[in-house]
């Protein structure tokens, strides 16, 4: 495993699962859990049909899919890589499965909102990943993405996103997106290790720009 200033190279996918998954987080998101509320009462605003099908991204112990099944949403699904996080979100009955971002096993068009909180950033290719999500992604769907920022490699961190503008630019050249909301959380004066950004955006078309 090498690493860089804001990326790391991993020598093969097994090393990669096992890095993040001693990172992942669980057992209700401990100091980030108001950070997701106030992230989760947003993107209900977007989805007014509870019958909206949503995928959270890197959803370590499926906190976030049990509070959108409390709002009524009740097709909902998380993905991890983190077999520990999975198998104590499953003891919780939650709906969680593995699944790699990189590389996702659902049909063309399945979701009508992705929710991806923290989880950007430990892509070991934030492209490839995002390709996969706009796949998965209905036209017209919305895909909510929050991202640290800050300008040293996380110790779990595949990829770091060191400037407030630097996800918004990455989804702007490559991908169709109406933006509904782009938001620069400067947090680490409240005493928080970094700050942070929410890209919120409808899907246009499935259009890759490069």
């Amino acid at each position: 495993m090498k690493q860089f200033k804001n990326f790391r190279i991993y020598d093969s996918l097994e090393e990669y699962y096992v890095h993040q998954a001693q990172g992942a987080l669980y057992k209700e998101y401990g100091a980030c859990r108001p950070t997701f509320e106030s992230s989760l009462k947003t993107l209900f605003q977007y989805l007014p049909n509870k019958r909206s099908k949503i995928l959270d991204v890197g959803c370590r112990d499926g906190w976030a899919c049990e509070q959108m099944i409390k709002q009524g949403y009740k097709n909902v699904i998380g993905i991890d890589v983190s077999l520990p996080a999975i198998q104590w979100a499953q003891k919780q009955k939650r709906p969680v499965i593995f699944g790699d971002m990189h590389d996702l096993e659902f049909p063309d068009d399945s979701f009508d909102a992705i929710y991806c909180s923290h989880s950007l950033e430990h892509a070991y290719d934030p492209i490839k990943a995002l390709k996969e999500l706009v796949r998965v992604l209905k036209i017209g769907g919305i895909l909510f993405v929050i991202v640290p920022v800050k300008n040293y490699l996380g110790i779990y961190h595949a990829f770091e996103f060191y400037e407030p503008d630097l996800l918004k630019k990455m989804i702007d050249e490559n991908f169709d997106f109406e933006t509904l909301q782009y938001k620069y959380f400067p947090l680490t004066h409240m005493g928080h290790s970094e700050d942070e950004v929410w890209f919120i955006g409808r899907l246009k078309s499935k259009r890759f720009k490069r």
